[in-house]
């Protein structure tokens, strides 16, 4: 279990550089969270 909550933590927070790259706004990335 930890190792598959890892892995998901990871690519969110891939996607969230994403994001945030994409949309500055914190809301933004708050939504997609």
């Amino acid at each position: 279990m930890e190792n598959t909550i890892t892995y998901v933590a990871m690519d969110t927070h891939k996607k969230q550089h994403k994001i945030a790259l994409h949309y500055p706004c914190q809301e933004e990335i708050v939504e997609f969270t």
